[in-house]
């Protein structure tokens, strides 16, 4: 029995292991029109549970992507900014006949588009309204200008154990003969400004990510920097190269111990788009992000320069729980600078063994044995300098921090969300401490 129990136990941990591991969704939004036209600039946002977990703007090819997803049923709401056009009286006339039956809509984005009250029917309301919108009458449909649905219908998506293939149709609302031909959006590009990390007295180090060149090739991109805020390229400014992608910026020649504002451009044919601003102090000390010391990795440092929090560089369990289920622990906070006093108000309280709290707590590494659970905050800014830190899984960690006496926080270093969840779930733990 034992030479056939083992590779069974084999065998369902390598499936196990398959299905847990990251996924993507991923296709292209096309006009559903003879030629099938790419729709640029789109933007998707990915629903889980109805929480919004990701977003993206499609390419000039009208390519979109979402990654780093578990097995689940997911819905991808898509809108655009593009003109209202391409309808008239032959739509009108197309949706009359469908809701006679002398001619049927077959096609689930046109059925769907012809449905221009959104009344979830098809009648003679819809077609009358078409020609009043074609003759100027009416200025919206209740519907919205545009509709957009899997070529199959529905918005919803399954990933079960692979990678998912999806294209979506666009239709301008009531063109459901499908004339219009969308001509691609030229607009500024769009970047968001990457976290400041390696901070030194004099450097650190930046960069962002160009999600869409906006229709117009990017020439030039970088970050800009100054000591006051919204920084432009007409100050301090690298240049890191051209088109869309993620890119890393050095910043160098700064002051020691001062305030700097910094934001990620890219400049194409219609001018230079700015990402979030974000902001950061030069250290007044030796101390910088990344740097190993007191057993670990520091990976935040305070405004004086001279303390901040260490992480370990491995996880202490990758499933613990967090524990006490149904005791609300007395004293717990979410701030940073918390951790310490909400790991120690947790092994006071709460009596349980092999706990997420009580694992760092007991935990004596590189000669220091003062560790602690994260605080929400704390983990945030784990997740933040995961990269620095290294080694995390794409899976849930558990904080320090308490929501309700079944509840606690975790954060999903797949995609970086932050939620509470039951206590008595197993989730990884890594401990950090204070210098």
């Amino acid at each position: 029995m034992k030479h056939i129990i083992l590779p069974l136990i084999l065998g369902n941990l390598i499936f196990s292991s398959l299905m847990s591991q990251p996924f993507s969704i991923s296709g292209y939004i096309l006009y559903n029109n003879t030629a099938n036209d790419p729709m640029d600039n789109v933007k998707l946002v990915l629903i889980l549970n109805s929480v919004r977990i990701d977003s993206t703007v499609t390419s000039g090819t009208g390519y979109y992507q979402f990654s780093g997803l578990t097995n689940n049923t997911y819905a991808v709401i898509a809108t655009c900014s593009k003109p209202w056009q391409g309808v008239n009286g032959t739509d009108a006339l197309k949706v009359q006949r469908h809701f006679t039956g002398l001619e049927l809509l077959t096609e689930p984005v046109r059925l769907t588009s012809s449905d221009v009250n959104n009344s979830g029917s098809v009648n003679g309301t819809d077609a009358l309204k078409i020609k009043r919108r074609f003759a100027g009458m009416d200025a919206s449909f209740d519907r919205g200008d545009w509709t957009f649905e899997k070529v199959t219908g529905g918005n919803t998506i399954i990933v079960s154990g692979a990678n998912v293939s999806e294209n979506f149709y666009a239709l301008c609302t009531g063109d459901v003969n499908g004339s219009n031909a969308p001509s691609p959006t030229l607009e500024l590009a769009t970047i968001t400004t990457a976290t400041i990390t390696n901070i030194t007295q004099n450097s650190a180090t930046g960069g962002g990510n160009v999600f869409s060149d906006g229709g117009s090739t990017v020439t030039a991109r970088g970050i800009c920097w100054s000591t006051s805020a919204n920084p432009t390229i007409s100050n301090s400014h690298s240049t890191d190269g051209s088109g869309t992608g993620s890119f890393e910026s050095n910043l160098t020649g700064l002051t020691l111990n001062t305030l700097y504002y910094v934001r990620a451009y890219a400049t194409n044919s219609i001018g230079t788009a700015y990402g979030n601003q974000v902001s950061y102090t030069t250290t007044s000390s030796v101390f910088s992000i990344g740097q190993n010391y007191g057993g670990g990795i520091i990976f935040y440092i305070d405004g004086t320069g001279l303390h901040g929090l260490i992480s370990s560089t491995t996880d202490q369990s990758t499933g613990a729980a967090w524990g006490c289920f149904g005791t609300e622990i007395a004293g717990i906070s979410t701030a940073i600078g918390t951790g310490q006093s909400n790991t120690t108000a947790i092994v006071n309280g709460c009596s349980e063994a092999g706990i997420a709290a009580r694992i760092c707590n007991d935990l004596v590494l590189n000669g220091y044995e003062d560790w602690f659970l994260p605080s929400k905050d704390e983990l945030n800014l784990m997740y933040q300098q995961r990269t620095v830190i290294g080694n995390f899984t794409s899976g849930c960690y558990w904080s320090s921090s308490q929501y309700y006496s079944v509840w606690a926080w975790y954060q999903y270093f797949g995609l970086g969300g932050q939620d509470n969840t039951y206590k008595n779930y197993q989730y990884c733990v890594r401990a950090i401490r204070a210098f």
